[in-house]
């Protein structure tokens, strides 16, 4: 049987803290390097919020393993339901007249 996922909310976090962890990251060293080229400001390094978001995208990843759900792909066949539709189709064709149901298969007149 085939299953499909999708995330409930505690993975919806997790993904959001994945891709939000490394931004903060970004964010907070390009704040600290503008400073750096700065001549009268005092570069400090954000060491907290550059731990922090480290942290935040780790967890956030295992969170999304954490917060997942499996349903099956398809809905769930009824004993019988194929052979009823088949029996109930039997004998049918395309279009009236149409003896195989082939569309190359009226005479031309």
């Amino acid at each position: 049987m085939i299953y499909r996922q999708r995330l409930t909310g505690l993975g919806w976090i997790g993904a959001c803290a994945a891709v939000g962890g490394p931004v903060v990251f970004a964010l907070a060293i390009a704040v600290w390097a503008e400073g750096l080229t700065n001549r009268y400001a005092v570069p400090r390094f954000p060491g907290l919020v550059t731990v922090l978001s480290g942290a935040l995208a780790a967890a956030g990843w295992i969170m999304v393993l954490v917060g997942r759900e499996y349903f099956p792909a398809a809905p769930p066949v009824l004993p019988g339901s194929a052979r009823l539709s088949a029996d109930r189709n039997r004998g049918r064709s395309l279009r009236p007249g149409d003896a195989a149901g082939g569309p190359f298969d009226d005479p031309v007149e």
